[in-house]
Parts: C-alpha cells; structure tokens; sequence
C-alpha cells in the first residue's frame, strides 16, 4: 500500500547455492504500523509415490518440512501435514524449509537476534502432495517515518556439507543447516565424529579418480587396512578356538552335570594355550563403530545423487537393478 513502502534485496552466492534476502519496511503513513513478516517455502511429494520401506524394493526419499528449533530437528510428512498443520516457536529456532534426503530449500534468519521467531507448516488441500513452511519474524512497531529491515539467508542445493557449513560463516553465526545431513538412524548417527572425516577422505578420492563409485572403493580399502590389526587378531582367535573344541568337548564329555568343573577345566586348557575366550568378538566389536560410520557416510553423501560408476549403474543412491553387485558380493564374502 502508499503507507507501507516494501523493499526487497537480493545477494546471490552461487557458489554455495545462497542467497542473501533482504526485506526493509518503511512507514509512510501518520500512524504506528505493527508489521510481522513471513518467508513461505513450498515442497512437494507425489501423494501417489510409495513412502514406506519394502526389504526387496526401492523407495525413493520423500520431500517433506523442517524445522531447526531448540537444538532438534522436527520433521513433517506431506501426508501428516495435510491431516493437521504444525507450527513450533523459539529464540533458538535456526531454518525453515522443504528437505530431501539429498537436498535442502530452507531460509535461516540471522542467529543471536533474541527473537522468538515462528515456524509453522501445513498442507495445501487445493492440491495434494504440495505443502508450505514458512518463517515467521517476530511482530514490531514501526513509528511514522520507521524504517525497519529484516535479513536471512536462502539455501537452495543439495546437501553439501562443506556449503551448508559456508552459509553459516556468510551469515555471521551458525545457521544449523548441516542439522538437516542425513547421517542414518541410531547407533549409526552416533559416529558422526568418524563420518565426516570419512567424507571429507571420499572427496579426496574422487579429486583423483574421478569416479565417485571408484572413491568408495579406495575408501573401502583404506578402512579395511586401518582395522587390519583386528581383523587379524579376531581371526588368528577364532582358528586357535577351533583346534581347542575337540579338548572342549572331552572336557563337557567328562563333567556333563558339573558346570563350575567344566568352566574351571577351559580356563586352565585357555591359559596353558594362551588363547581369550573374547578374543574373536571383541576385536570386531571395536571395529563395528567404523564401519558403522562408514556406511552411514555412504549414506549421506550427496555428492553420490545421480553419480554414474560404470555399466549398467547411473546413481549410486538407488539399487542395483539388475542385482549384480550384491550377487558378486556374498559370492567374494
């Protein structure tokens, strides 16, 4: 309206898939404006697309809302949106958005504002599958003659760590946009710590091969040399176990209603051959974490969307049609 005058600023950084908006208001009217501005983000999810998933089929990752707020990120399906909207309020809230297991659309205000700000997402009934999220400023009061501006940045990419990471140093605080990685459910998400330098070593395969899927297999490689010392020791365990079952089993033979004789009689026949009972699962146990972490980092890589290895395989995030790699697989192991 001639009362309130909007302006809007835009500062592309492509090179991060962000951008800077700015909104300033100007009161041009005689009296107090109270002003309170919202961002709408909109995602979409094929209603008629499978969202559960199957043990021998494929499902594609849905589209559906975030919130960042109170150090947790809060989720929303189309389907549960369209059944009843959402809404989340906080001083701590990060961004907003639509997500994907591979990409982001989010708009992050400046953090340490202060500010309770609003997060509410709901479906749009008009057309199913389509829902909004949107970023609500805190209200303010605008004088005669006022002007007020509000910033924030936009991402709108895949889910790169290092760019969303970047979003935070152009926005002068942490935006929490690296929250929205997908590290995998628990326990797998609890070695993010061994993940990320996973990734990053990932990258540096690729700078020298050139081929995401030959970056995996270098990786693959490099942890297993790393758990070698392990690996050898659970297995070196396991074969000493094997030559001493015909000794076991004289002793269960010999003491078949005397259990405490029995334990008794293994201890000695372990320490006279120098073998720990443990020692085959307990080096593995303590390699578990890095695998775990391994595949979680496959898991997460959005830098695998779409990536061709070679053949018959275009995308290293869906499965192999025609199951050669996992046949090959289970035939080496």
């Amino acid at each position: 309206s001639a009362e309130l005058e909007v302006v809007k600023s835009f500062k592309v950084h492509p090179e991060t898939y962000a951008l800077e908006l700015g909104v300033q208001l100007t009161n041009r009217s005689a009296r107090v404006a109270e002003q309170r501005l919202g961002v709408s983000l909109f995602g979409y999810q094929d209603p008629s697309a499978p969202t559960d998933r199957a043990t021998f089929s494929y499902t594609p990752p849905p589209w559906e809302a975030g919130c960042y707020v109170g150090g947790e990120l809060k989720t929303d399906s189309a389907k549960e949106l369209a059944a009843k909207p959402t809404q989340h309020v906080g001083d701590d809230l990060r961004w907003v958005g639509a997500m994907h297991k591979y990409f982001l659309f989010a708009a992050a205000p400046k953090p340490g504002a202060g500010e309770a700000y609003g997060c509410f997402a709901r479906g749009i009934a008009e057309r199913p599958g389509l829902f909004e999220s949107t970023l609500v400023f805190p209200a303010w009061k605008l004088n005669p003659g006022d002007t007020a501006v509000r910033t924030m940045m936009v991402y709108a990419g895949p889910k790169l760590l290092d760019h969303l990471e970047q979003v935070s140093g152009l926005q002068g605080g942490d935006s929490a946009l690296s929250a929205s990685v997908d590290w995998g459910p628990r326990p797998m998400s609890w070695f993010v710590f061994l993940a990320r330098p996973m990734l990053s070593l990932l990258k540096v395969f690729h700078s020298w091969v050139m081929n995401w899927g030959l970056a995996i297999i270098l990786l693959t490689i490099t942890v297993k040399l790393l758990t070698l010392y392990w690996t050898n020791k659970s297995m070196r365990s396991m074969k000493g176990m094997s030559k001493l079952k015909p000794k076991l089993d004289e002793i269960r033979a010999k003491w078949p209603d005397d259990k405490q004789r029995q334990n008794v009689e293994m201890m000695n026949l372990y320490k006279t051959h120098d073998i720990n009972p443990l020692g085959g699962c307990l080096p593995m146990l303590l390699q578990m974490p890095v695998w775990m972490a391994l595949y979680s980092t496959l898991g997460a890589a959005a830098e695998l969307y779409q990536a061709p290895f070679v053949g018959w395989i275009h995308d290293l995030t869906a499965p192999d049609a025609f199951y050669v790699l996992p046949v090959a697989v289970t035939l080496l192991m």
